[in-house]
C-alpha cells in the first residue's frame, strides 16, 4: 500500500513537470504558468521543485501530454490535502509533547528550588504580640514626652476605637494614642513605684514612672533620679503552665518637668 502511495505521488509530481515543459515549449510566460498551478492548488514549494525538474532535468514522461491549458489537479489536490493534514497533525503532536516536557521541567524546578517554610497555624504567637504591644506602649510614651516635655501619668482605654491613650493628669488634646494587638487597653494602667511590684497575670500591663528594670529585665530595678524620663513597663509572657514577668525600660537622658 505504501509503494502504491509513493507511485501515485510520483505520477502526480511528474504530471506537473510535464505540464510546465509543455507550457514552456509553447512559449508561455513563467509567471502565467505558476499562477495557473497555484489556482489548481499546488503550493509554491511544489511548483518550485517541479519547475526545477522541468527546466534542468532529463525529459521523462510517464503519460500522454495533457490536453489544452489545464494544469493537473483532480488527484493531486485531494492527496495534497491529506499530506498537509498529516504534516499539521505531526506538528501538533510535537508541540503538545514539548509543552508537556516544559511543564514537567518547570514543576520539577519549582519543587527543588522553592524553600520550605514552616507556617504557624495561629499566625503570630500570643507572646510575640504581647512583646509587640509593650513596644507600642513604650513608643507612645516616648512620643508623649517628646511632645509635652513631661512624663505621662494616665493610661485610658478608648473603647470606641479599641485604642490606648497615653495622657497627662487627664486625657485631653495632648494625649498620644496607640493601637494594641493583644492586650485589652483597659488592662493597661499606671502604678506607683514598688521594688517588688509584679503583674498578676499574662493579660495585665503596669507602667511605672521614675523606674528602671533590673539586670535580667524581669522586674523593677532602682528608682531613677527625679526629673528624668525613666519609665518601666511590666508585663508577663506565658511559659507552659506558668508565667514569666518581663520588664521593658525607657531609660532616657532628657530632663522632664516633675
Amino acid at each position: 500500500m505504501q509503494g502504491y502511495g509513493w507511485y501515485n505521488k510520483h505520477m502526480q509530481d511528474q504530471q506537473v513537470v510535464d505540464y510546465i515543459r509543455q507550457r514552456v515549449k509553447r512559449g508561455d510566460a513563467e509567471l502565467d504558468i505558476r499562477r495557473e498551478l497555484e489556482k489548481a492548488g499546488w503550493s509554491p514549494v511544489e511548483i518550485e521543485l517541479a519547475w526545477e525538474d522541468a527546466t534542468t532535468g532529463p525529459v521523462i514522461s510517464v503519460h500522454d501530454p495533457l490536453p489544452g491549458d489545464q494544469p493537473p489537479e483532480a488527484i493531486a489536490k485531494s492527496d495534497r490535502k491529506t499530506r498537509h493534514r498529516k504534516i499539521w497533525f505531526n506538528i501538533a503532536k510535537v508541540v503538545i509533547i514539548l509543552a508537556i516536557l516544559a511543564a514537567g521541567g518547570f514543576w520539577l524546578w519549582h519543587r527543588t528550588h522553592t524553600p520550605k517554610v514552616a507556617y504557624s497555624t495561629g499566625g503570630s504567637s500570643p507572646n510575640s504580640l504581647r512583646q509587640d504591644d509593650a513596644s507600642l506602649i513604650a513608643e507612645a510614651i516616648t512620643t508623649y514626652i517628646g511632645n509635652n516635655g513631661t512624663l505621662p501619668q494616665l493610661a485610658a482605654a478608648d473603647t470606641t476605637n479599641k485604642t490606648l491613650d497615653i495622657c497627662g493628669k487627664a486625657c485631653d488634646s495632648m494625649e498620644t494614642t496607640t493601637q494594641l494587638y493583644h492586650y485589652n487597653p483597659e488592662a493597661v494602667s499606671y502604678r506607683a513605684y514598688n521594688s517588688g511590684l509584679k503583674v498578676p497575670d499574662t493579660e495585665t500591663v503596669y507602667i511605672v514612672n521614675g523606674a528602671d528594670c533590673n539586670k535580667d529585665d524581669s522586674a523593677l530595678g532602682a528608682q531613677a533620679a527625679s526629673g528624668h524620663d525613666a519609665v518601666a513597663i511590666l508585663y508577663a509572657l506565658a511559659e507552659s503552665a506558668d508565667s514569666q514577668q518581663k520588664c521593658l525600660s525607657l531609660q532616657g537622658d532628657h530632663p522632664v518637668s516633675p
